[in-house]
């Protein structure tokens, strides 16, 4: 069950992990591991934006566990997470809608930014030009062809907004210590056991 867990969690399938180490630590009373899952399930929390609640997780880690000196750091930074300056995906859909390119550089893509205001600029400059000069059907092609840049335009600023919301979490989970290692090793009878590394 344990290795399950940790195996759900480095593959990012976290709700199998929480599944799977909550059923380790219902049975189970072996102390080492029981705070090892407990650290990694602060750490499943952590991921899944659940920073109080992973915080109060950390806190449960026994004081004489080797993880003790980690958890009672992450249960401190943990709380840091809600504080990350993420960029609200609605604003820059908003602001893409309202002028193209302007989602993108809320998001600090300032050159696809630039590349869809120049795009949508040209095509409604161009659809322009053709109803004025009385070519009706090419400005009909060119409203058609510039819905679908502006559609994508908000679509594409809505994705770099949460984009750029994962890369915010990411780095600052990599800044975190994690000194749980865990791995499957054989044994000279050909069976394997459980070996469980903490790093200081």
């Amino acid at each position: 069950l344990f290795m399950i867990g940790e195996s759900s969690y480095r593959h990012g399938v976290y709700d199998a992990g929480i599944y799977y180490f909550k059923r380790f630590l219902e049975p189970y009373d072996q102390p080492e591991l029981k705070d090892a899952a407990l650290y990694r399930f602060g750490w499943i929390q952590m991921q899944l934006e659940q920073w109080q609640t992973a915080s109060d997780t950390f806190k449960g880690i026994e004081p004489w566990s080797p993880l003790y000196p980690s958890a009672e750091e992450l249960a401190l930074k943990s709380i840091g997470g809600e504080t990350l300056p993420y960029k609200d995906p609605t604003v820059a859909g908003l602001m893409a809608a309202a002028l193209p390119g302007a989602g993108h550089a809320y998001c600090g893509r300032y050159r696809d930014g630039m590349v869809a205001f120049l795009l949508n600029g040209l095509f409604i400059w161009a659809a322009v030009q053709a109803f004025n000069s009385d070519q009706n059907v090419l400005g009909g092609i060119l409203v058609f062809a510039e819905t679908g840049w502006y559609g994508g335009n908000i679509y594409s600023a809505v994705n770099s907004a949460h984009k750029y919301n994962r890369k915010v979490k990411l780095d600052y989970l990599q800044g975190l210590p994690d000194r749980l290692n865990l791995q499957l090793l054989a044994t000279r009878n050909g069976h394997f056991g459980l070996a469980l590394r903490i790093e200081f």
